[in-house]
């Protein structure tokens, strides 16, 4: 081993001088980083829940792609907006983005307010799908008649 590296809360160690680093990253931070992947992730995928119904399969596909690239890849990229614009915070992708960034670059939690959002988006998507997919399969219960 040829040295120790210290980045935030991540310890990168030198093997060789031809080999990669391998990088030893504080527990907490890989949870963050993976809680708002999730978090996103069930938020599109209620999405998805709510609008394949109304559009079909082939156009729900192209939806289900387009709707979270238009708010994720290009609405809440820190590349394209540095400073995001004020209508931005209100889409469903806001909150699991910033948790996911912040657990990337940052050895703190500090982004509880778009927790609690992305949060507060989950529980309505939630209720809308639960409300959706249960009056499309009820079925009244039929008569029976007796002979």
């Amino acid at each position: 081993m040829l040295g120790k590296i210290k980045f935030r809360s991540c310890q990168f160690f030198v093997l060789s001088r031809r080999s990669t680093c391998i990088a030893r990253c504080a527990a907490s931070a890989v949870c963050v980083s993976s809680g708002g992947v999730a978090l996103i992730a069930v938020t599109y995928g209620l999405i998805g829940v709510i609008l394949a119904p109304v559009f079909g399969r082939v156009a729900g596909v192209y939806i289900a792609f387009l709707i979270p690239f238009l708010d994720i890849g290009l609405t809440q990229s820190p590349m394209l907006h540095p400073v995001l614009p004020a209508w931005a915070r209100f889409l469903p992708g806001y909150g699991g983005s910033r948790v996911l960034i912040d657990g990337a670059i940052s050895n703190v939690f500090n982004q509880s307010g778009a927790l609690l959002f992305g949060l507060g988006w989950l529980v309505v998507l939630t209720a809308a799908a639960v409300l959706l997919f249960g009056s499309s399969t009820h079925t009244g219960r039929a008569s029976r008649s007796r002979v």
